[in-house]
């Protein structure tokens, strides 16, 4: 590699980087608390603008065959088939290895997807590398268990881009010192993909991280691998019920349907008490914060893919949005802080999905999390299994004031087609008295 690549090569690492810091700094700061509390996670979002980035789960060892990061659903989805083996043969590119200001030729990286599924909102792709002798100096692989994709491309056979750069959460299932073998599982979210026949995957950049970021190698190549869609997935369809009864009349239901991997409901709720405000304490602390980095307070982290065309001062604004999250997460886990905001968005929500009212203020009020204190909604199906909501990142969610007195609720539980009955009940806690939705499928 002559100097002036080289050169070129280190500035695109270095910028890139930033955006493997940004997923960093989330991994560091993101709440304690996960899908516990329902809706809270569409509501931190839409409410008090802060942005997130890509999940890195840091699985250490190795996981149970089906555990993907995205929820029962998919497992359940999984065990019934809804997955497909490739038997491919691996990829092998000889790469660059970036370590710090140093780079080094001649690593070879042997890359293959092992598995995948895709359905209206995930492509989950469990990908094996298989790294030369040579990485072990730049490289521990027991000691480097974060691992990043930031540029993987995804198209269809139309050529039509599906994603493109980002978008995607990465764990690591397992890895072998001796072997210099790496399982990571890699989760594209998106909106309603389309039924591809074919997927067609590029990547250029593989980082790996130590448990406490305190170091990241980044691995340049080129890699290619092209993945056949199986019929179950690209003639997938969706499964529809009626409303049969509901306890509620206020609740208008505008879609029930199952799927290969979950159960969702949408309701438009008429007279919902008028949204409380957003407590002032917060504000303060938000905007003090980010005032001392010159910063709006709704301010984002941006997105970007076009590394190198970022000037100094865009990659310092994003550097000064960085610092202000910081610090904006660091007061928000402080104990009386998240008291109060969980207080607010449970208060802003007409359906609780996460428990009911009462034992989640005896939650907050105690710290206590448990089973006892966390009895949950659920859907029901005829057989008496019960399924919460969906505990993944990519599962649809909306929940909005469309009027002051009229509020529209759409989520998604873990029931999946192989679980669901021609009839089921859903029970959701509407400020804290049950809601019975008596559903039959459709012929």
């Amino acid at each position: 590699m002559n100097d002036e690549l080289k050169e070129k090569l280190k500035l695109t690492i270095a910028i890139s980087k930033m955006k493997e810091e940004e997923r960093i700094a989330m991994e560091k700061r993101k709440f304690n608390w996960k899908k516990g509390l329902g809706i809270a996670a569409c509501l931190i979002v839409s409410i008090t603008g802060v942005s997130y980035a890509a999940v890195n789960f840091s699985k250490n060892e190795a996981k149970e065959d089906n555990f993907r990061g995205l929820g029962k659903g998919i497992e359940t989805a999984i065990d019934y088939g809804y997955i497909e083996e490739t038997n491919m043969d691996y990829t092998k590119q000889v790469t660059s290895v970036v370590d710090g200001e140093k780079i080094v030729d001649n690593v070879s990286v042997e890359a293959k997807v092992n598995n995948f599924l895709m359905d209206d909102r995930n492509i989950s792709l469990e990908f094996e590398f298989v790294f030369g002798e040579n990485i072990d100096e730049y490289v521990d692989f027991v000691k480097y268990p974060k691992f990043f994709m930031n540029d993987l491309v995804i198209r269809d056979e139309t050529d039509r881009d599906i994603v493109e750069g980002g978008g995607n959460s990465s764990f690591v299932k397992s890895r072998d010192g001796e072997s210099h073998t790496m399982i990571v599982i890699c989760n594209v979210f998106g909106e309603d993909f389309p039924k591809s026949r074919e997927l067609k995957l590029s990547f250029r950049k593989l980082s790996i991280s130590d448990e406490q970021y305190e170091k990241t190698v980044t691995i340049v190549g080129d890699w290619k691998i092209d993945l056949e869609v199986p019929e179950k997935m690209y003639h997938r369809t969706d499964e529809y019920y009626r409303v049969v009864s509901c306890s509620n009349p206020d609740f208008d239901i505008y879609t029930s349907k199952v799927t290969d991997t979950g159960f969702e409901i949408g309701t438009i709720i008429n007279h919902v008490q008028p949204r409380e405000e957003y407590p002032e304490e917060l504000k303060i602390a938000k905007n003090e914060i980010y005032a001392k980095y010159g910063l709006d307070p709704n301010a984002a982290i941006p997105c970007y893919t076009d590394k190198s065309t970022l000037s100094e001062e865009e990659i310092e604004k994003i550097e000064n949005i960085m610092k202000a999250e910081e610090e904006w997460f660091k007061v928000s886990n402080e104990e009386e802080y998240l008291k109060l905001t969980l207080k607010w968005m449970l208060s802003s929500s007409p359906i609780d999905t996460s428990g009911e009212d009462g034992k989640i203020e005896k939650w907050i009020e105690t710290g206590i999390k448990s089973e006892e204190t966390m009895t949950k909604s659920y859907i029901e199906n005829d057989k008496g299994e019960r399924f919460d909501f969906s505990t993944s990142l990519s599962r649809k969610c909306n929940t909005n004031y469309i009027e002051e007195d009229k509020y529209d609720f759409y989520d998604t539980f873990e029931m999946t087609k192989a679980d669901s009955t021609d009839n089921v009940k859903v029970v959701l806690y509407y400020y804290g008295e049950p809601v019975t939705i008596e559903l039959e499928k459709m012929k």
